[in-house]
């Protein structure tokens, strides 16, 4: 027992070493000298008592104390590598903004983002060269960024000011960033102002891209949102005709109900109807959706003439 306790002890004294030191690391800034602190007096105190257990000759409460260290190790740290807690959020969201921005008004109107108070945002309602502020790169605005970081905030900046639309010189807009966010990011920019209709450089629309990516949460948004229906890309192809090229047949299905027209085939001279009826989706005949599709089609005035399964 008593050796068993020791050597935990030894453990714990060498874990306490790692986690100061992995604790410094958090910078020079105040924050991170508190979150040093923080963890050292977390990580300390149940050592310091399992020692006193130790020298008095209470090897049970020795024992229990030295269980105390490695679940709270394990707690505080997981915490810490997950960013849970808001002076973590503050300070990892404020280092990455100080590389993008190089601008310490930036980094302060994102800590106010993390914090749990929202009066903390009012001194910067209405700043607006600062809140569509952009990275030294031109790739990045302070949207873009804090949707990224904290995609409940979108709604929130934009009311402050930010622009829902506007797209960095090297980067993208924001409707085509949010493709690679949660939907809620893409939900709060279309509610707020952003352009559905927003196209990637080469001309092709969110939709499009959405649908080409099987976003199809986004491309449901987009669609809802008020994106064109009907609207081509580089190579003539509707959305329609990509939501089922992509066997997106719910968003297909949606685009119907918007109005799209079926019959438009693309420049190579493919229709929905055409892909449809290719031998080699015979799988997704019994697909609830699918059957929805058709019949949807049908009433359209589109007879989609299904192939035997093989």
């Amino acid at each position: 027992m008593k050796r068993a306790v020791l050597i935990v002890l030894v453990l714990e004294g060498l874990a306490l070493v790692a986690m100061v030191v992995a604790s410094r690391s958090e910078g020079t800034d105040a924050a991170g000298r508190g979150l040093a602190t923080a963890y050292l007096l977390a990580f300390a105190a149940p050592v310091v008592l399992a020692a006193i257990a130790y020298a008095a000759g209470f090897w049970r409460v020795a024992g229990a104390l030295a269980l105390i260290l490695p679940v709270t190790l394990a707690v505080l740290w997981f915490g810490r590598a997950r960013g849970e807690g808001p002076l973590d959020v503050a300070v990892a969201v404020s280092r990455e903004s100080d590389d993008w921005f190089g601008n310490p008004r930036v980094s302060a109107l994102l800590a106010a983002l993390a914090a749990p108070d929202a009066a903390a945002l009012e001194p910067f309602r209405g700043q607006k060269a600062l809140l569509n502020a952009l990275s030294t790169d031109s790739s990045r605005s302070v949207l873009t960024f804090a949707a990224r970081q904290f995609p409940g905030s979108v709604g929130t900046l934009i009311e402050l000011g930010a622009d829902p639309n506007l797209t960095p010189p090297h980067g993208l807009h924001p409707v085509i960033s949010a493709l690679d966010d949660e939907p809620m990011v893409l939900r709060q920019l279309l509610a707020n102002g952003a352009n559905p209709n927003a196209e990637l450089r080469a001309g092709q629309p969110a939709l499009q891209q959405a649908l080409e990516r099987s976003k199809r949460e986004h491309a449901l948004l987009l669609v809802d949102g008020g994106a064109s229906v009907d609207s081509v890309d580089r190579l003539g192809r509707t959305p329609l005709y990509s939501a089922v090229d992509n066997h997106a047949w719910t968003v297909a299905l949606r685009l119907l109900e918007k109005g799209a027209d079926p019959a438009r085939a693309a420049n190579n001279g493919t229709t929905v109807k055409s892909l449809l009826e290719q031998p080699d989706w015979t799988a997704w005949h019994d697909d609830p959706p699918f059957q929805a599709l058709v019949a949807a089609l049908r009433t359209r005035g589109v007879a989609v003439a299904l192939p035997a399964k093989r």
